[in-house]
């Protein structure tokens, strides 16, 4: 296993030419990259999941439109991790004693961003999600895992109309079953169920107070995110709709802040208001006081969406990664934004 608090870890950085219309296939590694002017950022509310930017000298083996794969090794442990498959955009070219292209990197999540159905695409009530989901993979060519996702049923027949995008209707599809759309480091859709965080058992440990923790010293900050707290939880499907409030004596509740925040949840399954009720209630009681936590890290293999146990001042928080925004691919350090989801 590797020791990933070892500051004298021997890492390395392969930047691979990849065939776009075959993931698996790759063309070799691109010479003359700069890591100091490339790095990836990552983030589990960015409709994309992640992106990237890389700079090489001018004339180097880069074959354009080819996709850009990004792979992190550890030669001494025979560790190999793709970071992530990506799409370049347009070059800027820089002129100087040497010239260089740089490149913005795009997940492929993005380019079904930008592709559009050019005629109505429908299932049929009762149709299963999960299979309009591969559906739709297959209809835009894009290669996808299903990662155990919870299969629902539609309640009535979807059309979405000519000129939605692929990405729309895939997270369309996701929400009504409670499901979420990711990607991997080789570029494959990811079809997952939502969890609740605060029941996830935690992938990592940060301690400030750790002789070798893998904090930065002096780079923490506390951010507090009250105002994205509710204090009204609406659950609709259809006829049936539950709400549910924080009391009027409570902090974040209407009567407290003098103004309603309300959040919609999607009751597919639901088949009674008490249901519906119900279900809001336990939306509602899943909020606590949001916390965010930010701060520079050695580089470790940590995914958005991965639980954590924070501790600091001799408290633990149970916290989300939210975001790792950039992972510098030269010093292979990376700032990340914590969330939290409990106390410990």
């Amino acid at each position: 296993m590797i020791d990933w608090k070892d500051p004298k870890r021997t890492d390395a950085i392969r930047f691979q030419m990849v065939d776009p219309n075959n993931l698996d296939e790759v063309y070799g590694d691109i010479e003359d990259v700069q890591l100091g002017s490339s790095d990836i950022t990552y983030g589990y509310y960015t409709d994309t999941r992640y992106s990237s930017k890389f700079t090489f000298l001018r004339g180097n083996n880069y074959v354009p439109n080819m996709w850009v794969r990004i792979v992190h090794e550890v030669p001494s442990e025979g560790y190999v991790n793709e970071l992530g498959t990506f799409i370049p955009t347009s070059p800027n070219v820089q002129y100087g004693g040497a010239v260089t292209e740089s490149y913005g990197l795009q997940s492929p999540l993005w380019a079904l961003s930008n592709d559009l159905i050019t005629a109505p695409l429908s299932f049929g009530n009762g149709s299963g999600l999960v299979g309009a989901f591969e559906a739709v993979c297959k209809k835009c060519g894009r290669p996808y895992l299903l990662n155990n996702p919870n299969n629902y049923a539609t309640a009535k027949a979807i059309v979405y109309e000519a000129g939605t995008s692929y990405l729309e209707i895939m997270n369309d599809i996701a929400g009504s079953s409670n499901n979420r759309v990711d990607i991997d480091g080789h570029g494959r859709l990811i079809l997952e169920p939502l969890t609740d965080k605060r029941y996830q058992s935690p992938s990592w440990e940060l301690d400030v107070d750790d002789p070798r923790s893998m904090i930065i010293n002096g780079s923490i900050k506390m951010e507090p995110q009250s105002d994205e707290i509710p204090n009204r939880v609406i659950v609709i499907n259809g006829s049936y709709i539950g709400t549910a409030d924080i009391p009027d004596g409570e902090e974040y509740s209407a009567a407290q802040r003098g103004y309603v925040k309300a959040q919609k949840y999607n009751g597919t399954g639901v088949k009674s208001k008490a249901a519906a009720q119900s279900m809001a209630q336990a939306y509602l009681d899943g909020f606590s006081k949001i916390t965010q936590w930010s701060m520079e890290t050695m580089y470790f293999p940590a995914k958005c969406g991965e639980t954590v146990w924070f501790t600091i001042d001799g408290v633990k928080h149970l916290c989300m990664f939210q975001s790792i925004d950039p992972v510098d691919l030269d010093t292979m350090t990376m700032k990340i934004t914590l969330r939290e989801v409990a106390n410990g």
